[in-house]
């Protein structure tokens, strides 16, 4: 069945796209050569990988009805400025958009549940970020390499920040952490060279901060140091016992005096 000449993927073709991915070459080639196109309602599923590397795409639209936007959808799509995403998408999947750098404004649906890792890796465009309520964990990579981001907005509810989530985010200064979460791998800010202030609310059980600095409430574990946070020379509190991964990883200074307690150093500290 031809193609119609409207920039518009007729069903004909997305039955084809929604078997499991499967795409002749013909139609990956027309699909190549559009930069606007819109998906047509009825869909609720699209195969992984649909559209990637595609660098001519500008902008699409999203079927209403959609549960997920699949794994590596939109990756590498370096043109893609304008999408938004249905109401009906619990999931944003690995890699679903990584390398969409001229991606500049993403709203994510009040019903998003859950991401995939480095689902928003590389969006270099983006500079603010609000994570809707249910979603209860960021993944590993995440919002890495985000070099614009300079809001993030994370919900009550969440409770794990995973490896590298907000790796490279170079405009970063500031981030509050919500009181519910309970998990934050020390790798989770490294290289973001600006940021100088992590806040924990004083209702937070696990985490709170000293001085832009993020501990575990206990005093056991150094979380995470700021790349930005003034200074070339940090004293680690006494009684610190462990310093976790990467805490320190990309940070300026030059000289860290560590205490009598501290019997751990995680690696990359």
């Amino acid at each position: 069945a031809p193609m119609k000449t409207e920039n518009r993927i007729d069903h004909y073709i997305d039955l084809h796209a929604h078997l499991d991915g499967c795409i002749t070459t013909e139609i990956a080639r027309k699909l190549a050569s559009l930069q606007q196109i819109t998906l047509p309602d009825g869909l609720t599923s699209v195969g992984a990988e649909l559209f990637l590397g595609d660098k001519e795409l500008k902008e699409v639209t999203l079927p209403s009805g959609l549960t997920a936007v699949s794994d590596g959808m939109f990756s590498g799509c370096t043109a893609l400025q304008s999408i938004d995403l249905p109401d009906t998408v619990a999931y944003i999947g690995e890699s679903a958009f990584s390398g969409c750098t001229a991606l500049t404004d993403l709203t994510f649906p009040a019903g998003l549940e859950s991401f995939g890792r480095e689902a928003l890796q590389g969006c270099s465009s983006l500079t603010e970020i609000t994570v809707p309520t249910g979603v209860h964990a960021l993944p590993e990579a995440v919002f890495s390499g985000c070099s614009r981001l300079v809001n993030v907005n994370l919900p009550e509810g969440l409770t794990s920040i995973g490896p590298t989530a907000f790796q490279s985010c170079i405009n970063l200064r500031e981030i509050s952490i919500p009181d519910s979460v309970q998990a934050i791998h020390g790798s989770a800010f490294e290289w973001a060279l600006r940021l100088s202030d992590i806040r924990v609310g004083a209702g937070n059980p696990t985490y709170h901060t000293v001085d832009g600095v993020l501990m575990t409430k206990d005093g056991y574990e150094l979380t995470a140091y700021p790349a930005g946070r003034p200074g070339i020379r940090y004293d680690v509190p006494d009684g610190i016992v462990e310093i976790a991964p990467s805490a320190f990883y990309g940070s300026g200074l030059v000289a860290v005096r560590c205490p009598d307690s501290l019997r751990k150093i995680g690696r990359t500290a």
